[in-house]
């Protein structure tokens, strides 16, 4: 069975919405100053977050066309974490805590991986590196600790049902055997089945949906960085909901991820 994981409508549909993404940005430009306090702002914060959504879905889109799934759909997993940190920053009572941990999970990063870089260098005898040192005393007495997991993220906005989709994705994401299996098939030969390896794997049932999902998380991104903003574009942003809905054969308007 052929998958077609890349109709010609949704490849308009989905470089359509792209490109509103990037006019969302212009309307919020105002408030897109980048200031001393650089990503503590939470403004830049969103705008990056869409940025990285917005490359992201340009990606996926080229992978699909090149019948790269299971590469298309990691990054689709991409798409709905930055759309879960969006959602958690538009959200009034949850944006200082969801900026908190995030600046937490970046001190908390930085600490584990200056202690491994001494341990092995300690391991190996080597010199001290005067700058690694300098950094992790920078860091004395400061603690940091990891970031929420998805689904505490999920959690933190209104898209706590979206993260099924995540965990759906995340097996394509990590070499789960549901991943591994993509690159075994069966072929009839004479009444025989034989095994084989793709190198290549090819679309299976339900891949289809990938560029629907990608569309959803991008959508559902540029809803909340409209809300941040108060960029004026919820009009645009629900057009192009309905639009989506109506490709999708869903009847009513999509409700953001």
């Amino acid at each position: 069975m052929t998958i077609d994981l890349l109709s010609a409508d949704w490849s308009r549909f989905a470089e359509k919405l792209r490109q509103n993404g990037y006019a969302l940005l212009r309307a919020a430009n105002p408030k897109l100053l980048v200031t001393d306090k650089g990503a503590a702002d939470p403004n830049i914060i969103a705008a990056t977050l869409l940025c990285r959504s917005l490359t992201h879905f340009k990606a996926v889109r080229i992978l699909l066309s090149e019948g790269l799934v299971v590469e298309a759909r990691t990054i689709v997993r991409n798409c709905l974490e930055n759309a879960f940190w969006l959602a958690a920053i538009a959200t009034p009572a949850e944006c200082d805590e969801a900026l908190r941990r995030m600046g937490d999970a970046e001190l908390f990063t930085r600490q584990q991986i200056g202690q491994f870089a001494m341990q092995l260098r300690g391991e190996h005898g080597a010199e001290e590196n005067e700058a690694l040192g300098e950094a992790m005393r920078k860091f004395k007495g400061l603690k940091g600790s990891s970031g929420p997991t998805p689904k505490e993220l999920a959690k933190l906005g209104p898209f706590a049902s979206t993260y099924l989709f995540y965990a759906e994705y995340s097996r394509d994401a990590h070499p789960t055997l549901h991943s591994l299996a993509r690159y075994l098939s069966r072929l009839d030969e004479g009444g025989e089945v034989v095994r084989c390896l793709n190198a290549v794997p090819s679309g299976r049932e339900g891949d289809e949906f990938t560029i629907q999902h990608a569309c959803q998380a991008v959508l559902s991104a540029m809803f909340a960085a409209n809300d941040i903003w108060t960029a004026g574009e919820a009009i645009r942003l629900t057009q192009l909901a309905e639009e989506y809905s109506s490709l999708g054969g869903l009847g009513t308007v999509a409700e953001v991820a």
